[in-house]
């Protein structure tokens, strides 16, 4: 009789090596799981690109992802500290969405009230990320496999950062429907794991 954990029968040793073994594995994933969530609050606001950050580290730690709630989890805590920041913006564009009038001029309708012309540029920029999402979403998630890739998309995104320093920066002060479409455009390619969408 081999002396065990809780016992001195065999049975119970391995019944104990098998649960000490499960809770190591757990404990393992706890800590890999905070490391990541440390990475995507850190690289979020940043022009880095936190989802090709994430795609490497999870590759050198041989993380493998629990599942879908895990990733949108991951990036729950990034929506708060958005609504948190922008509350006040985001407070004017639900406020105008219901007292905001549209009215027509010269055939074209026209919106007056700035939040309410903003969330409109919003959704417009939105939709060929939309599109490309819907349309080539497994495509894309394949990706996100490929540290090689992402790597390489890294890379363009660090010349880009580098190249912005030699080129005049020149604030927009409001939103256009050109603005919003090259926007759009522009987040099309960041949905590529390592393309900043900053």
């Amino acid at each position: 009789m081999v002396k065990g954990c809780f016992g001195e029968s065999e049975e119970q040793r391995r019944f104990c090596l098998k649960k000490n073994r499960h809770c190591g594995i757990k404990r393992t994933m706890v800590l890999k799981s905070i490391i990541l969530g440390i990475i995507q609050g850190l690289t979020e606001f940043l022009p880095v690109s936190s989802s090709g950050h994430l795609v490497i580290v999870k590759n050198l730690m041989g993380f493998k992802s629990p599942g879908v709630f895990f990733e949108v989890l991951l990036h729950f805590a990034t929506l708060l500290a958005i609504i948190v920041v922008f509350a006040k913006r985001i407070g004017k564009i639900i406020k105008s969405l219901f007292s905001a009038r549209i009215r027509m001029k010269n055939g074209h309708w026209i919106v007056t009230d700035k939040n309410l012309r903003f969330f409109f540029y919003l959704l417009w920029a939105s939709i060929p990320s939309a599109l490309v999402g819907i349309f080539l979403k497994s495509n894309i998630e394949k990706l996100f496999s490929q540290p090689l890739f992402v790597s390489i998309m890294l890379l363009i995104t660090g010349c880009v950062l580098f190249s912005l320093r030699f080129v005049r920066s020149e604030k927009l002060h409001e939103h256009n429907a050109l603005s919003s479409t090259m926007i759009g455009i522009a987040q099309v390619f960041s949905i590529l794991p390592g393309i900043s969408r900053s």
